[in-house]
């Protein structure tokens, strides 16, 4: 990733938190912090049958943290929504063929960009996303509109850019549209069921990135500030549900 520095603490194996890099100035001074790192280990095993959940994924720091009133929003207790339904016998719902991500649309908070593929590194870490104003799609998880579970990460902020991609993602709430250009020319278009903020050490692998029998979307940036350690010790999740296809 060009300007930024590889480097932070690896997550547990299971886990989603991010983890800070480090090397960072602090929150009182007026440089943005920058190295910002994305760490994923991706378990072996899958969670449940087939390709429709993820696996278990650790996730390293996508954010260094900013200057005093400029904290990424949090989410808060009026958009917790319902979380996607999950086991054999939830509604299916409709489901998409294969197609590769392009573009991102949150028009809620004015989130507009193209997507990377995110694959892994030989140490098994995600790659991270090639600009802070970039948001990239796991290839381990299914292209959004597939069943299951897509996962799309971006930075929350970064020293090239102050605020990233996703640093308003704290403020989408339950029943904004999500829309995602796939490379076949079709448009993928999500509603978001709810936001929720987790704790790095009680994150919910299952939830996340287990099965799911619609086709579901995740998006996943860091949060929860901490001014004491000078780390983020949590994740930021949306949870969207496929609604429908362009013709």
């Amino acid at each position: 990733m060009a300007g930024n520095e590889l480097g932070g603490r690896r997550g547990p194996p299971g886990r989603g938190g991010f983890h800070r890099a480090t090397g960072a100035t602090s929150r009182g001074q007026t440089t943005k912090m920058a190295a910002v790192v994305v760490l994923v280990m991706v378990g072996l095993a899958m969670i449940g049958v087939g390709s429709m959940g993820v696996g278990s994924i650790s996730v390293g720091s996508i954010g260094v943290g900013l200057n005093g009133p400029t904290e990424p929003p949090p989410p808060g207790d009026d958009q917790r929504g319902a979380l996607t339904a999950s086991g054999p016998n939830a509604p299916r719902g409709t489901v998409l063929p294969r197609s590769q991500p392009a573009r991102l649309d949150v028009p809620s908070i004015a989130v507009h960009t193209n997507l990377v593929d995110l694959g892994l590194n030989p140490d098994g870490t995600l790659e991270v996303p090639s600009e802070p104003l970039l948001a990239g799609w796991y290839t381990g998880s299914p292209t959004p509109g597939e069943r299951g579970p897509a996962v799309i990460a971006g930075h929350v902020d970064a020293r090239e850019t102050g605020p990233a991609v996703f640093y308003r993602l704290g403020q989408v709430l339950p029943g904004a549209a999500v829309d995602v250009t796939r490379r076949d020319g079709s448009v993928a278009h999500f509603r978001v069921t709810a936001v929720r903020s987790y704790a790095q050490k009680d994150f919910p692998t299952q939830t996340v990135y287990g099965n799911t029998s619609r086709a579901t979307l995740r998006l996943i940036t860091c949060g929860d500030w901490n001014e004491e350690s000078q780390e983020y010790d949590g994740n930021v999740v949306v949870f969207a549900e496929l609604e429908e296809q362009d013709s």
